[in-house]
């Protein structure tokens, strides 16, 4: 390729010291090769996110991918957005290199990449226009919050207000909370365990009021 690769020089405690100001190198995108063990899993909605982003800005952000000899050409991080080009017929895409030995470093690295995601300030996004949030991918609950706008369990100015309770009623609500299942997804488990409660709570308050 003719650009020399970016090594990383290994401390005595076996972490790997700063590898100098990357180059980014257009590499052919048939000799980058996936990892094996990236658990990141895109929902057809993210992928038809990125894919309309790369068509309108093309591929702005270099995959990064080892160059160590047992690993070289391995992507550590963009292995979707790689596919996505292959799909969209790119010939060559930008790539950061990474002399990274050890397995275990390279994994931790490409979880790293995939976890530490800085969220978004619902204020500073009330600046930018709603169509073109809702055009990025911004979801009508997410819209919501931005807009500030009032719902259950939350105050006008999109601050969460606390739902209380006597402690003698936790049996009452845990009882039925029973019919919900425990393999639910994570984010979709905790709203259903927030709006039963808060039916609950409504009903035993109805209930109480009638007699």
């Amino acid at each position: 390729m003719g650009d020399k690769k970016p090594e990383a020089k290994e401390q005595k405690n076996g972490a790997l010291a700063p590898a100098p100001v990357s180059t980014i190198v257009a590499v052919p995108i048939n000799d980058l090769r996936p990892n094996e063990y990236n658990p990141k899993k895109a929902t057809e909605h993210e992928i038809n996110m990125i894919t309309d982003s790369i068509r309108k800005f093309g591929f702005v952000i270099p995959i990064l991918a080892n160059c160590t000899k047992k690993r070289n050409n391995v992507i550590i991080g963009g292995r979707h957005r790689w596919g996505i080009a292959k799909t969209l017929g790119f010939t060559h895409i930008d790539v950061i290199y990474r002399n990274i030995p050890e397995l275990a470093a390279e994994q931790e690295l490409c979880l790293r990449l995939s976890k530490n995601i800085i969220g978004f300030d619902p204020d500073e996004l009330a600046n930018f226009d709603q169509e073109d949030l809702a055009r990025i991918g911004f979801g009508e609950e997410e819209l919501a919050e931005i807009r500030g706008e009032g719902a259950e369990g939350t105050e006008s100015d999109g601050t969460r207000r606390m739902v209380e309770f006597p402690a003698s009623d936790l049996e009452f609500v845990m009882e039925a909370l029973d019919d919900i299942e425990i393999d639910e997804a994570p984010k979709r488990k905790a709203a259903l365990l927030g709006a039963k409660i808060v039916q609950v709570l409504r009903e035993r308050s109805k209930g109480e009021s009638d007699t």
